[in-house]
Order: structure tokens, then sequence, then C-alpha cells
């Protein structure tokens, strides 16, 4: 449900246009395909079958959901060269650590057939939010670091549009604002049904009790940096308000 309110945010039409044009989407952290099943089924009737089986790539979160992804392309008919054989994680290896050119990377690595253009016209996904550094020696306490905003970071290198899902805490404590015009929505939802930091009286939790702990409620978030989207007012919580 939520792959497709990612792909709605974006506008079906939109994508679709894109698709028939040539674009590329991005998965940037899947794990059995979801997302490309969302966009096979939102969009099969509304754009080139042809171009939509080849338009659609995907980086698995690791090795066994690059298997679980392969099989969802594989019933879709979809190119299976257009999943990477790297992983989310090698990904953010070479971004935080090597600080190599990310863009090049994604060239290099992904099975393409010799493509050489690999400017996505959009980036979606659901990140991992967390890194363990150190495990935990007794319970369940594991030391961890936040690493969505390192994939936000990498999404915005590789298109000037992107829609991703991930914890929303920083916008919840007023760390970000809502001024960058490039901000377009941001729309939060309950993480889990334990209350989080803000939690919306009423309304469903993405993930239920199937996590441990969401660090912060659970935001969608769409950034574009083309210049005819610039609005003075944003899309929060469906309704269109003054940046604050």
């Amino acid at each position: 449900d939520l792959c497709y309110k990612t792909i709605n945010a974006l506008e079906v039409d939109k994508l679709a246009s894109i698709i028939n044009n040539d674009g590329k989407i991005l998965d940037i952290a899947s794990k059995t395909g979801e997302f490309a099943f969302a966009l096979y089924y939102l969009l099969k009737d509304k754009v080139d079958i042809k171009k939509l089986k080849k338009s659609i790539y995907s980086i698995p979160t690791s090795t066994i959901t690059y298997e679980f992804t392969r099989k969802i392309y594989e019933v879709l008919g979809l190119d299976t060269g257009c999943i990477s054989n790297m992983t989310s994680f090698d990904l953010l290896e070479y971004k935080v650590k090597k600080k190599i050119n990310v863009e090049k990377f994604i060239k290099e690595k992904f099975l393409t057939g010799g493509e050489t253009n690999m400017k996505f016209s959009v980036v979606i996904g659901n990140p991992p939010y967390q890194a363990t550094v150190r495990e935990a020696t007794t319970g369940n306490n594991k030391n961890t670091i936040d690493i969505y905003q390192d994939f936000q970071d990498i999404a915005l290198k590789l298109s000037d549009a992107t829609c991703l899902i991930y914890p929303a805490k920083e916008y919840q404590r007023g760390t970000l604002n809502t001024k960058d015009e490039n901000l377009i929505s941001l729309r939060i939802y309950n993480g889990r049904n334990r209350e989080g930091e803000k939690h919306i009286p009423g309304e469903s939790s993405v993930f239920g009790d199937a996590v441990r702990r969401i660090p912060g409620d659970v935001g969608l978030v769409y950034f574009n940096k083309d210049k005819t989207k610039h609005n003075k007012k944003i899309l929060y919580q469906d309704t269109l308000i003054e940046r604050s």
C-alpha cells in the first residue's frame, strides 16, 4: 500500500510520460521487488509495455533480496539486467567510506548491456534506516547509527526527483524545516502500533508490531529539483500549507 502511495505522490501520469520517453526509475533498496511490482501494476495499461520492462531498475539490499527481486522480475517479464549486482549497503559503503563518485560507481556496477547514461528520472524506495555499529553483549541493545539520510543524499545525486520512505524524526523535532522549495511534499505515518514521537490518532501504522522500534514515525518524502516545481507552499499531511 505504501508503494502505491509513493507512486501516486509522484503522479502516475507523469511517471507514464517518463517511461514513454525512455526514462529510468530506480528503487534504491529493493527487498522483494515490491516497488517494481507496484510500478508495473499501476503503469502497465498507460505505457509502451516494452519500454516499461526495460525502465524499472533495482538495487537490492542484500544478495538474498537480489534473488527475491529477480524472481519478481521474471514473473512480470521485466529485464533482470536492470537489477544491480551490488547491494544498497555496497552503495553506502562507497559513498560514505571511500568517497568515490557515486554516479560513476552506479554506471560500472549495473548490468545494463553497455548502457552509458545512468541518470535516473526518479529514485524511489524504502532504504535501510539504521546500521549496527556494535552487537549487544547481552539483551537486544545494539549500538546503531542512522543511515537513511545517506541514502537520501545518494538519491539526490542520482536524480532530480526522489520519493523515499524513512523516519521523519528530524522534521518532527524541528531539526529540519520545510523551507527548502525542492521539498514538494511530506506525509508522515505512524511507524508502529505503539505511540511514536507524534502518533496520529485513528490512523493505522505502517509496520504494526513487525518492528521493535522505529526512530521517529515514517515519512513519505518527495524532493524535486525541477525549477518548474517550486512553490511557496508545501503539501504537508495531504494539505497545501505555507512553508515553515
